[in-house]
């Protein structure tokens, strides 16, 4: 069976066609074989308008109906509406992986993830993985323009997998044609009915088959990392180790040359083995500026170009715009564990690494952990000197793996060797070939494969620190308030915030070592199956003890095991069983939480049996990141609130900025505690004591 692969079925929002409802479309669907529905997990909500008219299904099925907008003389009404009462549904029964559509409601689920990915919608929900689009269309040209919402609409392909079934009796068959143009290779189903959902011949279900697998193998990863705690536990019982391949693939951010563009490069490494390239996730940004001259790509690639800063023989401009372009990207985007550059792209992969260790860029994004350089080159020397941000450049060898591809015909051969010697231990790639990205020989593929492997060991190490409980909380309060103060000055000056380091010094490696200075600390301890725990009463004694010396507080901020705690302590208050010396806790602020009793840790004894056998009725905030390990639990931490607030990230876990639609959650979250708290600033116990 196909869904075994998964250790859970993707769940799928399924959006019902015009004026009919999501249990006609249930029934509809019923008719595809089992061997498709088993597979997934489906949800039918109803569109949020009761029908305005006539539905064209009457004599087939029974009402209520439901429409999901409308269009009338020529503009769109409630559009905006839809797509709110939508993205609201996903935040409260999501999380969804996919999509699926039928007619008005293949609409919507075919722009969902454009409109996610321009950030216009959707940005408080993980992102979709693939669409099932049946009868699905574009909307018409209309006499007022697009909603807002779709202005520009599919201005770029969708990448995300799709499926789409078209009928050749269909009313809306060659709209149908026309929105597969804006899929990247998607999959279709040709069927010989109209407007309707149909069975699935032959044919038909070879290609749903295929696209499941395709499915199931990509977001198997995903489904990894929400999974991978336990199922790394598990590993550790059998005395095996950690799973067979990484809980997800190492992120790399991939620079291009010189006017050309994120695209280009996309394409010209598509020329390396799936073997490669399956081990990794890539990134294409396209760089700042467009070009300001004549692409050497012209008769290869279609536009557009562009380059990341401009060198003349004086000087070199808008270099520092370029760095801080990319930090910015690396933060909204990211994590990225590693960099991939060519030519010019490839001077910057080289030399970002050095201005992170050195602490002149890239202080507010993870360490890059290796870097793969094409062509690379260091930057000339020039009449003004170096840009500030390259003084004393590669003054210590870089240490971090590295892999550089050098062409025997390309004119930055000899530049290219200067570089090698400003890299411990390189992995090089000789090749025949001039300025390009070469297809990789016997002899390439052979130490690309070396270089993945040092990789992959590398990073599964990294993962084990991040994934094993304690040690993901082993920094300190310094730290913590570094990161926290990130958030812009209208979210923290409506709160008084105390910083305390946890009582016991870390007892191992803190994944956050190489980004933030020591000392770190940790909480509590505990086994390697979250079953028992050390020191855990010793810590609750120690935050009421600074609560009573330092308070009163209102609230808790904790991230990671301070999540844990943060989440589980009012429950605790309310059973008589902690803080009983202190102020009833009105709120809470949890990122990359936890709960005692849930998936990921056991409890703590007596602590914590009751802590959330009936739903905490505290307001509270709750951040759960798109690559966090922990997304899983944090998730399942949502059920034992009443009513949480909820900020959806792309990253990983962290602390991340806020975003617009972030920041508004967060100051309609502030005015729920302002409600229950009459003073003028909330106080929060966090991790070192610090009046803002």
């Amino acid at each position: 069976m196909l869904a075994s692969r998964a250790s859970r079925k993707p769940r799928i929002l399924c959006l019902h066609g015009y004026r009919t409802s999501g249990e006609i479309l249930k029934k509809m669907i019923g008719i595809w074989p089992e061997t498709v529905l088993e597979n997934f997990d489906f949800d039918f909500p109803d569109a949020p308008f009761a029908a305005r008219g006539k539905s064209d299904i009457g004599s087939l099925y029974d009402p209520p109906y439901y429409e999901w907008f409308q269009v009338k003389k020529g503009e769109c009404l409630n559009f905006e509406e839809c797509i709110a009462y939508i993205e609201d549904y996903m935040i409260k029964h999501g999380p969804f992986d996919g999509l699926l559509g039928f007619s008005q409601g293949g609409l919507l689920a075919s722009v969902i993830p454009w409109m996610q990915r321009e950030g216009v919608a959707f940005t408080k929900v993980p992102k979709i993985k693939f669409q099932i689009i049946i009868s699905g269309f574009k909307l018409r040209e209309l006499k007022s323009g697009p909603p807002k919402l779709l202005v520009n609409s599919f201005s770029t392909p969708i990448e995300c997998p799709s499926l789409h079934l078209i009928g050749e009796k269909d009313s809306v068959k060659e709209t149908g044609f026309i929105l597969l143009k804006s899929f990247v290779n998607p999959f279709v189903i040709h069927h010989s009915m109209g407007h309707t959902i149909p069975k699935l011949d032959e044919k038909g279900l070879e290609t749903m088959l295929k696209f499941i697998e395709i499915i199931q193998k990509m977001s198997q990863q995903d489904l990894q990392i929400a999974s991978w705690p336990r199922a790394a536990l598990r590993n550790r019982k059998t005395g095996e180790m950690l799973g067979s391949q990484a809980p997800r693939k190492p992120r790399i951010l991939c620079l291009h040359g010189f006017r050309t563009s994120g695209e280009i490069l996309r394409k010209m490494i598509g020329k390396w083995p799936e073997t490669v390239l399956e081990n990794f996730d890539f990134g294409f940004p396209d760089a700042p500026f467009p070009a300001r001259g004549k692409s050497d790509v012209e008769s290869l690639y279609d536009p557009p170009y562009y380059e990341w800063f401009q060198v003349n023989e004086v000087e070199c401009l808008n270099f520092e715009e370029c760095i801080a372009y990319i930090e910015d990207y690396m933060i909204k985007h990211g994590p990225f564990d590693g960099l991939l550059g060519f030519s010019q792209g490839g001077m910057l992969a080289a030399v970002i690494p050095w201005m992170q260790r050195e602490g002149v860029a890239f202080t507010k994004v993870p360490k890059i952990k290796f870097q793969i350089i094409i062509s690379g080159f260091k930057l000339r020397e020039l009449k003004s000197g170096p840009p500030k941000l390259l003084v004393n450049s590669f003054s210590t060898p870089i240490e971090c793996p590295s892999l550089h591809l050098i062409g025997e015909k390309d004119f930055l051969k000899e530049t290219g060797y200067i570089l090698l010697k400003s890299f411990v231990n390189p992995f090089v790639i000789h090749h025949s070939m001039g300025h390009t990205i070469p297809k990789l020989d016997e002899k390439g593929l052979e130490t690309m494969v070396k270089f993945i492997e040092i990789i992959q060991k590398m990073f599964q190490q990294d993962l084990q620190i991040a994934s094993s409980g304690p040690r993901a909380a082993l920094r300190s309060a310094e730290i913590f308030k570094k990161q926290v103060l990130q958030w812009p000055e209208t979210v923290i000056e409506k709160l008084d915030l105390g910083f305390l380091d946890a009582p016991f010094p870390a007892q191992g490696k803190s994944y956050v070592e190489g980004i933030f200075d020591p000392p770190y600390y940790e909480w509590f301890q505990a086994n390697k199956d979250f079953s028992e725990y050390t020191n855990f009463e010793e810590c609750v004694a120690y935050i009421e003890d600074y609560m009573i010396k330092n308070g009163p507080f209102d609230g808790f901020l904790g991230f990671s095991q301070g999540a844990v705690l943060a989440a589980a302590l009012p429950g605790m208050q309310r059973d008589g069983l902690a803080l009983t010396k202190v102020p009833k806790i009105k709120f809470v602020i949890l990122i990359s939480g936890a709960k005692f009793g849930g998936s990921k840790y056991g409890h703590a004894k007596q602590l914590t049996s009751t802590t959330f056998s009936s739903p905490l009725q505290c307001p509270s905030l709750h951040f759960i990141g798109e690559m966090d390990i922990l997304k899983l639990a944090s998730t399942e931490l949502l059920d034992s609130f009443v009513d949480p607030f909820v900020i959806y990230h792309p990253e990983g876990q962290t602390i991340p900025k806020l975003d617009e639609k972030s920041l508004e959650v967060m100051l309609g979250f502030s005015e729920r505690i302002q409600e229950t708290i009459p003073t003028d600033e909330a106080r929060i116990c966090l991790n070192k004591e610090s009046k803002l």
